[in-house]
C-alpha cells in the first residue's frame, strides 16, 4: 500500500483545505470526482515550509 501524502489545495469554489492522496495524479482525479477544480495544489511539508519562511 501506497503512503498517503498530505496536500494543500484551493478550489475555484474558494475553498482551502488539506488532502489526503497517494500522488498528484490521484489527488486531481478525486477532486474532480467529487466536482471541485484546484486552483493551487501543494504538498504539506512544502507549505509548511514556505510559510514558516513567510512568518520569519
Amino acid at each position: 500500500m501506497q503512503a498517503e501524502t498530505q496536500w494543500i489545495v484551493d478550489t475555484t469554489c474558494g475553498r482551502h483545505f488539506q488532502w489526503s492522496a497517494p500522488d498528484y495524479d490521484f489527488l486531481l482525479r478525486d477532486l474532480q470526482f467529487r466536482g471541485y477544480k484546484a486552483t493551487f495544489i501543494m504538498p504539506k511539508d512544502e507549505y509548511d515550509k514556505k510559510e514558516g519562511l513567510k512568518a520569519s
